[in-house]
C-alpha cells in the first residue's frame, strides 16, 4: 500500500505532515498518541484513529465525548470511511489525509527530534511510566478479541405484538445509546435492541414500518462503526502500555476493553487475557508505587 499522510494545519498557519506508519495511527496531545501534538488545547488525549485502506481512502474514528467535536465540511463527524484529500476541523486546527507525496518546498516533515522531545516531556509530565525491561506482560502466543457482535440475528421476541414491542425495543436503544460514552457495554445492548426493533418491524411490513425499519438499521450500523473503532483505538493503545510496561495504564486499558465484552462468557480467552491484565498490572503498580516511597 502506499504511503499515507496526516497533515496538521496549527492554528498559526503553519503545516505539519506525518507519515503514517504500520496499519494505523492515533492524533491527540498525549504522549500515547502515534501523532502527538501536546501544544493543541483543542485535542483530548486521543482524539483520532485514522487507519488507511488503499485506494478506498481513509478510515477515520473521532473521539467520543471529546469537548472539542470534529467537524466535516462544518458537520459533525464521528466515523467514517473518508477518500484521499478530506479535511477535518478540531477547533482551530485543520487535519488532513493524504497519500500524495509530500512537495519539498511547501510541506514539512515533522522533526523526529520534535517528536522525541514532546514525548520526553510528556515522560516527566508521567504520561509514560517507562521501564527497560518492557513488555514482560505479553502472552506467549497472542490472543485476538472475539468479534463483538457475533451469532445468530437477533428476532423479535415471540408472543409479542410487533409494532407495540418495536417502539418498546426502540426506547430502549435510544436510552442504552445515550448512555454509551459512559460505558460501551450500553453501546452493545443498544446494538441488540435496534436489531430486534427492526425484526419486529418487518414483521409489521407496512411502508411506514419498512421506513422506520431503515432508519433504526442506519443508527445500529453507526453504533457499531463507533463500537468497532473504539475497540481499535483501546487495542492500539494497549499495545503501546505493554511495549513499555506502563502498568496503571495496562489495568485502565484492560477495564475499558472489558466492558466491550461483558456480554462474552467468562472463559473466553480474550476476555480472560484482559481480566489477567488488570489483575497483574495493578499489582504492579502498587509494587512500584511501594518501592518509591521506600526509596524517596
Amino acid at each position: 500500500m502506499d504511503t499515507a499522510f496526516v497533515e496538521v494545519t496549527l492554528p498559526d498557519g503553519t503545516t505539519q505532515r506525518y507519515p503514517v506508519e504500520g496499519e494505523q495511527v492515533t492524533l491527540g496531545k498525549s504522549g500515547e498518541a502515534g501523532i502527538a501534538i501536546p501544544s493543541a488545547s483543542e485535542l483530548e488525549m486521543e482524539h483520532l484513529l485514522i487507519v488507511p485502506r488503499g485506494r478506498e481512502g481513509c478510515w477515520v474514528s473521532s473521539s467520543q465525548g471529546a469537548l472539542t467535536p470534529t467537524l466535516r465540511k462544518g458537520k459533525a463527524f464521528t466515523a467514517e470511511l473518508v477518500p484521499w484529500g478530506t479535511e477535518l476541523a478540531i477547533g482551530r486546527l485543520k487535519v488532513r489525509v493524504t497519500n500524495k507525496q509530500p512537495k519539498v518546498k511547501k510541506e514539512q516533515q515533522v522533526s523526529p527530534v520534535v517528536v522525541l522531545g514532546s514525548l520526553g516531556i510528556l515522560a516527566g509530565l508521567g504520561y509514560l511510566y517507562l521501564k527497560e525491561d518492557g513488555g514482560r506482560m505479553r502472552p506467549e502466543v497472542e490472543v485476538e478479541p472475539p468479534p463483538i457482535f457475533a451469532g445468530a440475528e437477533p428476532a423479535c421476541p415471540e408472543g409479542a405484538a410487533p409494532a407495540e414491542e418495536a417502539a418498546t425495543l426502540e426506547y430502549r436503544a435510544d436510552r442504552k445509546s445515550d448512555r454509551f460514552p459512559y460505558d460501551r457495554q450500553d453501546g452493545v445492548e443498544a446494538v441488540t435492541f435496534y436489531a430486534q426493533a427492526e425484526a419486529c418491524l418487518a414483521q409489521v411490513a407496512t411502508p411506514e414500518a419498512v421506513a422506520r425499519a431503515a432508519e433504526l438499521k442506519e443508527a445500529r450500523e453507526r453504533l457499531e462503526q463507533q463500537l468497532e473503532a473504539d475497540l481499535a483505538m483501546l487495542r492500539l493503545r494497549l499495545d503501546h502500555a505493554l511495549d513499555v510496561d506502563d502498568f496503571e495504564a495496562i489495568a485502565r486499558l484492560a477495564d475499558d476493553l472489558l466492558e466491550l465484552f461483558e456480554h462474552k462468557p467468562a472463559d473466553e480467552p480474550y476476555r480472560q487475557l484482559l481480566e489477567r491484565y488488570s489483575r497483574e498490572a495493578r499489582a504492579e503498580a502498587e509494587r512500584a508505587k511501594r518501592s518509591a516511597t521506600r526509596d524517596s
